[in-house]
């Protein structure tokens, strides 16, 4: 049976002597590319989405977040279940789109007069 490296998982020596363990870091991933963040791994693509950086150990994968959907392969966020026309993809925020209400202001001189005519008319009726 031969030897197996739990560093590298070659076979011929052992985790102690592993002639690549100088390409991991003590913690068992791969060693830090200083282009993303140094804990997370993370890196912020130009168009806003946060992605794994290539020197994640799992940058194949897609982030606990992020999903595949199944009709259109968009990545989207875990949450979203709209139609392929309208998710919510992930990692881009959405154009911020105000609520236009039309403010309705009373003439308040108006509705003064008017109470104050039906006041008059009240009180030359008793």
């Amino acid at each position: 049976m031969a030897i197996r490296c739990y560093e590298c998982g070659a076979d011929g020596h052992v985790s102690y002597d592993c002639p690549n363990k100088a390409l991991t870091s003590g913690d068992g991933r791969p060693m830090w590319c200083g282009e993303c963040n140094q804990r997370s791994r993370h890196v912020t693509l130009p168009d806003g989405r946060v992605a794994r950086c290539r020197c994640h150990p799992e940058s194949h994968k897609l982030l606990s977040q992020h999903r595949r959907c199944p009709q259109c392969f968009a990545t989207v966020v875990q949450w979203d279940n709209g139609d392929c026309d309208r998710h919510q993809l992930a990692g881009v925020q959405p154009a911020y789109k105000p609520i236009v209400r039309e403010l309705v202001i009373p003439d308040l001189r108006a509705e003064a007069a008017r109470q104050v005519a039906e006041f008059r008319a009240a009180r030359q009726i008793t």
